[in-house]
């Protein structure tokens, strides 16, 4: 799965990208304020940068079911 943040500049816009993913059929989710986009941009990038340092051996990969018990 792959995650795409896109800010918009207008509502028309907005109306526009969201027109097209329907008729792709591709599954999103949208967030009004500008602070819960920040914190998903946020979170995204975390997530980046752990996926990154664990490419390179800096960091061990988690097994989801450690976090689980």
């Amino acid at each position: 799965m792959e995650t795409i943040l896109i800010e918009v500049e207008n509502s028309e816009r907005s109306k526009e990208i969201k027109s097209a993913l329907k008729a792709l059929y591709v599954k999103f989710t949208t967030a009004e304020g500008a602070e819960e986009s920040k914190k998903i941009a946020k979170s995204v990038t975390k997530g980046y940068k752990e996926m990154l340092d664990i490419k390179s051996g800096k960091l061990k990969a988690k097994d989801a079911r450690d976090l689980i018990d």
